[in-house]
């Protein structure tokens, strides 16, 4: 009981008072989208890349408050990036074109406790990478599972055209998909708030400096999509990299990452790496992708950035779980880190 005490605060922490700057743009590309996300937020965050296969199983993490386990079989492969541990993502595309991305938004209150299996916000995340093709499928997937201490709210984009953003209020899921998303911007502010403002073309109160700034990066980015000319998909990847730079948090994003989920490739760059590398699904095997999965975000790397992913570390994902929990001030042992590593491991 102490152990998931703990971990539900921490999430709560790192969703809400480190990680208040995120933002998220999708432009159209190819009858779906680009997705362009940028990971901002206080102190020196580590980040491993994770290349999850496919046919996996898996079950309700040892956190689940739920009445009801649940049990699966991963049906798509896909990489996710990590600022936690394995099998708990900020963002990431699977192998059917599916893109997850999470902004922090604050005074969130999420499902009331039923009998439903219940899953901490990023370990959603990966079950919903795992497990879905479209966005529907993700929507339809919140009347099984039941999110806690999701202070996150997300935007997902699928390679059919489909874009969605779910966040909660009040113990309720509140979903917007396609045409009610007429600007495809998301900040750590409800959407709602954002649109009204930009199309009366005003600001909230400088002196409500959350306010201000959440919705002035919304307005910003609005703006420069309004201004999009490109016609090329290389040219639509500069543009998400371009507008992505004139909305980071201060003083700079620690990862800024772009999904292509049409021609299945990923783009990524980190405050310590800023050359922006690649990564191509097609060239990866995720039924049998071998030992190498892993790989840190600020290495430097050689031509085929596949070559430099290494083994599964426990030692670095151990760290890098330490790590986030230093960054917050959070009271976690190493004991109960290494207890929720070793689980999550077990699914090998």
């Amino acid at each position: 009981m102490k152990l998931l005490k703990i971990s539900i605060l921490f999430f709560a922490i790192i969703s809400f008072s480190k990680l208040f700057a995120c933002s998220i743009i999708c432009i159209p590309n190819n009858e779906t989208y680009i997705l362009g996300a940028n990971f901002d937020g206080e102190g020196n965050w580590d980040g491993l890349i994770f290349i999850n296969k496919r046919n996996k199983s898996k079950t309700s993490d040892q956190y689940n408050t739920g009445e009801l386990k649940l049990q699966w079989i991963s049906k798509y492969g896909n990489i996710t990036f990590n600022a936690i541990s394995i099998e708990y993502p900020q963002y990431g595309m699977n192998e059917a074109g599916l893109v997850i991305s999470t902004v922090a938004l604050p005074h969130t209150i999420g499902p009331p406790a039923d009998e439903r299996p219940a899953m901490i916000c990023n370990f959603w995340v990966q079950y919903a990478l795992d497990n879905c093709k479209t966005t529907q499928e993700v929507l339809e997937s919140l009347s099984k599972i039941r999110i806690i201490n999701s202070s996150d709210k997300y935007m997902i984009c699928d390679k059919y055209g489909g874009c969605l953003i779910i966040s909660f209020q009040n113990g309720k899921i509140v979903s917007l998909q396609n045409e009610e998303l007429p600007i495809k911007v998301l900040t750590n502010q409800e959407y709602s708030k954002c649109l009204n403002h930009f199309n009366e073309n005003t600001l909230p109160e400088k002196s409500n400096v959350f306010d201000y700034i959440t919705t002035q990066r919304f307005v910003l980015a609005a703006d420069q999509l309004a201004e999009l000319n490109c016609e090329t998909t290389d040219c639509k990847i500069d543009y998400t990299f371009d507008i992505l730079k004139s909305i980071e948090g201060s003083p700079e994003s620690i990862w800024r990452i772009v999904f292509d989920p049409y021609d299945q490739k990923v783009y990524f760059l980190s405050r310590e790496n800023k050359n922006i590398r690649q990564i191509d699904f097609t060239e990866i095997d995720l039924q049998n992708p071998g030992n190498n999965i892993m790989l840190n975000i600020d290495q430097q790397i050689s031509d085929n950035i596949l070559n430099d992913f290494s083994r599964y570390s426990h030692d670095l994902n151990f760290q890098l779980y330490k790590s986030a929990m230093q960054n917050i001030g959070n009271p976690i042992s190493e004991n109960e880190i290494e207890e929720h590593i070793r689980f999550l491991e077990s699914f090998e």
